[in-house]
């Protein structure tokens, strides 16, 4: 558990390899843990590979109860190392841009422009409007895997520059 000052607190989320979440809630609930996923059978873990810290669950709030959808972050918030799903995304990207009916520069645009969707920054935002026009360019070019990379933008994205990737 992360204390805070305020008395709120994170929990310790349990989430596989793949991203799928195991369990938001590990230290007040470690009956739900397991060492695979029961969707998918990869590794799970609850720290960050790279510095072991937590990965930050639930996050209680002292004095007021409410349910929120659990997305597991994509980076570390102690060493900012991506956690694996992130980095198998960022991988996928990069696979999937060099098969775009765009220009190398355009799709080194989107290789590079791609990971800062996932943060709500003025950057990722701008960054969000360049990847939507080029995939539509894309799309229209006839390229199947800018419908993949849409997909994966859209699940990798903040909710900030989800809705300029899914907007006219």
């Amino acid at each position: 558990m992360n204390y805070r000052r305020d008395g709120n607190w994170y929990d310790t989320a349990q989430v596989c390899v793949d991203g799928h979440v195991i369990t938001d809630k590990l230290v007040f609930a470690p009956e739900r843990g397991e060492n695979y996923c029961h969707e998918c059978g990869k590794e799970t873990i609850s720290q960050c590979p790279a510095c072991e810290t937590p990965i930050r669950g639930y996050y209680h709030i002292a004095g007021v109860a409410y349910a929120e959808e659990y997305i597991p972050p994509a980076y570390c918030f102690a060493c900012s190392a991506p956690f694996p799903w992130t980095a198998k995304t960022l991988a996928a990207v990069r696979e999937l841009a060099d098969e775009l009916s765009l220009t190398d520069d355009e799709k080194e645009v989107v290789k590079e422009r791609l990971p800062d969707i996932a943060q709500d920054t003025p950057t990722a935002q701008a960054s969000a409007y360049k990847v939507k026009r080029l995939l539509d360019k894309a799309q229209k070019a006839g390229s199947i895997a800018a419908g993949a990379l849409y997909k994966i933008a859209i699940d990798y994205a903040s909710e900030t520059t989800k809705k300029i990737l899914t907007g006219p």
